[in-house]
């Protein structure tokens, strides 16, 4: 039996191994067969990079599956040659406030191109058929209020995010209690101190609230800082608040981030706790600029759900 080679990459875009299968175990279909989608030159079905995902090398998979494409297992090969890369200068930093038609709808509900797309924080993968979505729900008292709308796909993001995608039979809808919200643009940046809301389902202390959607204003906190908390993940995290009594606690995981300029909305960042709660020390966020070119592709590879 032969032994098994562990490959890596050290640029996504010039990997040339021969793995052909994704980090889920499903084998990756033939590049020739998606030649309209994102064209590749790949021979046979090998993992590849052709539109320079950041994320690493992926491919498609044959049709009857779930995942119509997914990343495959290779990490970053270890190289003592790699240049270091220039610094981007502070004033060439990209505003989070530019116009994108995509939108998130009801704090983390993403609209797409129907409005059929959520986003949250990736747990255990689940049987989809035992769960389900509700959108407005202000109180847990509401629910029965608010029918909950079917899971069709469950798309998990790269590597080390923590995201997961749903994508929603039908899309979900807009009322007044789930408004409409702006996606970041790739790689944006928000000044430190800029006052944003968390938004989340958390413990209050036994204020009462504690079944109540609430909302908390925390200020952007500089990467200095945010580093000490983040410790290896880099430009993927970002962080806010640390105002003592003010903060992310239990059941906040996976609640948007809102920063807002004049009237538009943006959402920045995604909740994952790692701090004491509501601590001194900043809050830890997923930060969806850094993965917003991912979110995007889930758009275009994934085409409106077929009806019956």
């Amino acid at each position: 039996m032969a032994p098994i080679t562990h490959e890596c990459y050290e640029s996504g875009e010039t990997y040339r191994g021969t793995l052909s299968i994704t980090r889920s175990g499903i084998p990756c279909a033939d590049w020739s067969h998606h030649i309209n989608r994102i064209p590749c030159r790949a021979e046979r079905n090998y993992c590849r990079n052709p539109d320079r995902d950041k994320h690493g090398p992926w491919c498609y998979t044959n049709p009857n599956n779930r995942l119509a494409w997914d990343y495959c297992k290779l990490k970053h090969c270890e190289s003592a040659t790699v240049s270091p890369q220039p610094n981007t200068p502070t004033d060439t930093k990209i505003s989070c406030f530019v116009h994108i038609n995509t939108r998130i709808v009801g704090g983390h509900q993403v609209r797409g191109t129907d409005g059929s797309w959520v986003v949250s924080i990736q747990r255990d993968v689940p049987d989809l058929k035992d769960y389900s979505v509700q959108v407005g729900v202000r109180h847990l008292n509401e629910s029965s209020n608010h029918p909950g709308l079917r899971i069709s796909r469950l798309i998990c993001g790269p590597e080390g995010s923590n995201l997961v995608m749903l994508k929603l039979e039908d899309p979900a809808p807009v009322s007044e209690g789930a408004s409409t919200i702006h996606l970041p643009v790739k790689e944006c940046h928000i000044p430190e101190g800029t006052n944003c809301t968390m938004y989340g389902w958390g413990e209050t202390k036994n204020t009462g609230y504690d079944e109540a959607l609430n909302t908390l204003t925390m200020p952007m906190v500089n990467n200095e800082m945010c580093s000490q908390i983040k410790g290896d993940a880099g430009e993927s995290r970002i962080c806010a608040g640390g105002k003592r009594g003010e903060g992310v606690c239990d059941k906040d995981n996976g609640g948007p981030l809102v920063c807002q300029e004049h009237e538009r909305k943006v959402i920045i960042g995604v909740s994952i706790q790692r701090t004491k709660c509501a601590s001194s020390q900043p809050a830890l966020f997923v930060n969806v600029a850094f993965y917003s070119e991912w979110i995007y592709k889930v758009f275009k590879l994934y085409p409106s759900l077929e009806r019956n």
